[in-house]
């Protein structure tokens, strides 16, 4: 692959081109091993080498004793397990696509020294002396001389093992610095006194900058290996053969030169659900390897990549980042895993902390119904409900704000319009599952992004919030970080928010003779403009193409303080709410972003790439401190659609995006549960313990009858198997995209609305039952959560860690005989698409439309059918 390349292949053809380069230009030095003896009188980490290249290194075992010694990691013979790149460039795209373009890449290493160091004393979270650490030191190179000579201006680094806790864990640290600069007068950084400077670089003088903002790490593996969660992922649970990227889509394409550049809008924003989507709003930088008992986490906030694709021998981490760092926890199974990881004590190591108890009433009433449309329109999908006896416990009120008019979207119309006055003449025929705010960032979602109730769309709201209250159904609204311009006409009313911040509570951008230019004291290779007679200055950034609309900036104190009396006011107050959703489906700020707490004098040119996943947790912490403040937390809680770090630790609960899914147009059949059923037990791996997903209630009218006035039947079919998935997660929550809910002005819109189908609404009510009657054992799994950090819905594999059908393989042990055979096409779909509530309820949902038969696989323990008291054998597979 050549310098400067580019593409989402990029990551295996580098470690693939690592590989290569380190084998062919390196001697081969002796594999490295890092091991851990838990409970051993020594706090020191135990590093041992093999001078037999051509042997992997193996776990160990201590037979003599009680304890026993694991590999925490290791290298692989004759492989460079550090590798370094220099960015030229670094985009995301609002669909979550992450590409990289690298000028040079750093895949030759030497180990000049490893030893021991004793650092003083120290005390950690949990009370615990530190003791000594291994050190790894050496240099890479992208080439070496005939002589095995690297370059004087070859960068260093140096590899850090730590013992972390009570011997629960290892931390490392890769640190990566250097790497040649060349000036356009002919001297490099290896030949002139003194370092880079960043004057230099702003006054034009450097011609290329190869110096290292990417570091690599690498990791032995096996093929037996599995690797479970990074987050709330669509595709499969098992990450072997995949490759992750750990950074969150954006509101638009943003590009950073040199990891601090420009942005561009694009057209849209894809989010939809299917395995095969790579696009993750909750992305966690933490796996668990079920095989070892071992996990891992990083500490990092940039964007990062992990590949389990390239090779089934070794796998790799990759930070947009010179600096690495993470913590391989040990212990007894997957679940204790789960305990460590979400510790309150690992939370400054990276863990992700704990989600609090929901309140009763969200648990105990019933499900969470989104609606949207007006008073009218929302009082007579209540009416329907009641009628059918549908449990409810809170409704979820999309458009509160109000409508925008036909060229915006529209009331209850769709972003992607028909074709008609305002619309761009496109259709969703081509589009298999499309996001249900598609086009946001030209302004055009249907309702305005503020934080006021609008009185003309919900004419007489308090006396139907009264309505609601004497029902024991509490109201719900929609919350984002994102304030928009509202219309004139709009802005006599009590008060324009807009208007009171004048942009200085939003995340700015730096503007360079007028236009966006790269940031910081690095400049991209292709941007020789800037120079001491540029005009610069530091504007909103503004999140539309047409029209204002700003991010707020979670690190701006002044901002925070006002966000969090509007919700007390125009939330708590004026629309007597009492939970929301903390909405961030438009995507994450942009990578060029400026803030508060890195202002352009002291910017880097990772500030807004350190600010870019964490602020999913910077968001969630700000509306957590608004319920406190606001002295309501114990009876309000929200939800959040995006996560990164310890987001869990300040959300009542996660989900899923709000996206509406055609059925119809999908890779295989069951693609669009299965991926519901994936994002769920992989982010309860990742510290999400509270999650589920909002069954979409909008249908694309084309799948219609041929009237166009009811839904088709595949439809209707899978919309009510969504409902019994969602009966055994931690809420149950509908959302009715941009249906048009008895809108007479609309009646040629896109969508038509699941409400109005009186099959559907049977089955809600049945599966709200379902979900009631589970609310005492709930209850008791999220106090679980609480306190010990399991997920309320689990992967099998925390309670069978040993069983083959729940990792993905091909080959199962038959129970007794010891025998390997191939299992069967049905029975491993089954296995892999099952799910548990807690320890005691195994779900093996149905995915695919049509079928009346499915074939099960029960792992070991005594089961009883749910639905008819019957007593099952175990460890077989039956058909249901």
């Amino acid at each position: 692959m050549n310098e400067g390349s580019s593409g989402n292949n990029k990551g295996r053809e580098l470690a693939k081109e690592e590989e290569e380069e380190g084998e062919e230009e390196v001697p081969k030095f002796a594999s490295l091993r890092v091991t851990h003896t838990p409970h051993s009188t020594s706090s020191t980490p135990h590093l041992s080498s093999s001078s037999k290249t051509t042997t992997p290194p193996t776990t160990t075992s201590e037979t003599a004793t009680t304890t026993e010694r694991r590999t925490i990691w290791s290298s692989t013979p004759g492989k460079n397990f550090i590798g370094a790149t220099s960015l030229s460039s670094l985009s995301i795209t609002s669909s979550g696509n992450m590409n990289e373009v690298y000028s040079r890449l750093y895949s030759i290493q030497t180990i000049d020294d490893i030893q021991y160091q004793s650092v003083k004393p120290a005390v950690n979270n949990d009370g615990n002396g530190r003791g000594k650490v291994v050190v790894i030191s050496g240099q890479l190179s992208h080439t070496i001389s005939e002589n095995g000579e690297l370059p004087v201006d070859s960068p260093n680094y140096t590899l850090t093992f730590e013992l972390v806790g009570k011997e629960e864990g290892l931390k490392f640290s890769l640190y990566v610095e250097g790497g040649e600069v060349i000036y356009k007068d002919g001297r490099t950084s290896g030949n002139r006194e003194g370092s880079i400077d960043g004057a230099s670089a702003r006054e034009g003088k450097v011609e290329y900058d190869y110096t290292v903002n990417s570091a690599h790490l690498f990791f032995q593996s096996t093929e037996e290996s599995s690797y479970f969660g990074l987050g709330a992922r669509l595709s499969k649970p098992n990450l072997k053969g995949l490759e992750v990227q750990v950074c969150h889509p954006t509101s638009i394409t943003s590009s950073s030169s040199n990891c601090s550049g420009s942005s561009t809008n694009e057209e849209g924003n894809h989010q939809y659900y299917s395995p095969k989507n790579k696009s993750n709003s909750s992305t966690i930088p933490h796996f668990i390897n079920p095989q070892t008992n071992v996990s891992c986490h990083l500490h990092n906030v940039e964007p990062s990549i992990f590949d389990f694709q390239t090779s089934a021998n070794w796998y790799s981490i990759r930070t947009v980042c010179n600096v690495l760092v993470g913590t391989f926890l040990v212990g007894t199974s997957p679940l204790d895993l789960c305990t460590k990881y979400t510790s309150n004590s690992n939370v400054l190591n990276g863990g992700s902390g704990r989600s609090k108890l929901l309140p009763k009433w969200v648990v105990g009433n019933g499900i969470l119904v989104g609606l949207h449309g007006g008073t009218h329109a929302v009082q007579d999908v209540m009416k329907s409900l009641y009628r059918h006896k549908t449990n409810v416990a809170g409704v979820l009120i999309k458009d509160w704000t109000g409508t925008k008019s036909s060229s915006g979207g529209g009331v209850g119309s769709s972003p992607r319009s028909s074709k008609g006055k305002g619309g761009k003449g496109k259709t969703i025929q081509d589009t298999s599952i499309t996001n249900c705010n598609v086009g946001k960032t030209n302004g055009s979602n249907t309702s305005y992004y503020n934080y006021v109730l609008e009185r003309e769309t919900y004419p007489q709201y308090q006396p139907f919030v009264d309505s609601l209250e004497r029902r024991g159904i509490s109201v719900g609204l929609y919350l984002s970080p994102y304030l928009e311009e509202i219309p004139m006409h709009l802005r006599s009313g009590r008060r324009y928010l807009f208007g009171e911040v004048e942009g200085d509570y939003f995340v700015k951008k730096q503007v360079v003779n007028g236009k966006s230019g790269s940031i910081g004291s690095r400049l991209s290779i292709k941007n020789k403009g800037n120079s001491k007679k540029d005009t610069q200055e530091v504007t909103m950034y503004n999140q539309f193409k047409k029209n204002k609309c700003g991010i707020l900036d979670p690190t701006n104190y002044n901002a925070t303080s006002w966000y969090k009396k509007v919700v007390k006011e125009e939330v708590f107050d004026y629309a007597s709410a009492s939970f929301w959703l903390a909405d961030m489906t438009m995507g994450g700020p942009p990578l060029d972003g400026l803030y508060t707490s890195t202002p352009i004098e002291a910017s880097s040119p990772s500030s807004g790439l350190s600010s870019h996943n964490s602020y999913a947790e910077q968001w969630a912490k700000v509306n957590q401190d608004a319920i406190k403040e606001a002295g309501r937390d114990g009876d309000s809680f929200f939800i959040v659609n995006a996560a990164y770090g310890a987001t869990a630790k300040y959300a009542g609960a996660t989900s899923l995006g709000d996206h509406v899914a055609n059925f119809h147009n999908e890779d295989s059949s069951g693609s669009v549960l299965q991926s519901i059923v994936n994002g769920i037990v992989n982010g309860g791996m990742s510290g999400l313990t509270h999650g589920h997903c909002a069954v979409n209630m909008a249908v694309p009218r084309q799948l219609s009858n041929a009237l166009g006035t009811s839904i088709d039947a595949k439809s209707r079919e899978l919309i009510c198997r969504w409902f019994e998935i969602s009966a055994f997660t931690t809420l149950f929550r509908t959302h009715d995209g941009n249906a048009n809910i008895n809108d007479e002005k609309n009646k040629n819109g896109d969508m038509l609305s699941a409400y109005d189908d009186e099959v559907v609404m049977k089955s809600l009510a049945r599966n709200s039952q379902v979900y009631v009657a589970l609310a005492a054992y709930r209850l008791q799994l999220l106090s679980e959560a609480s306190f010990k950090g399991y997920p309320v819905v689990r992967h099998p594999l925390l309670h069978f860690p040993k069983d083959e059908h729940f990792i993905g393989s091909s080959t199962s042990s038959s129970r007794g005989s010891g025998r390997k055979k191939k299992i069967d096409e049905e029975v491993a779909a089954s296995s892999l698409s099952a799910f548990m509530m807690g320890n005691l309820i195994y779900v093996v949902p149905v995915l695919k439309s049509g079928v009346v038969k499915s074939r099960v696989y029960l792992p070991e323990g005594g089961w009883i059918h749910l639905w008819v008291s019957k007593v099952l054998d175990v460890y077989i597979y039956i058909n249901i």
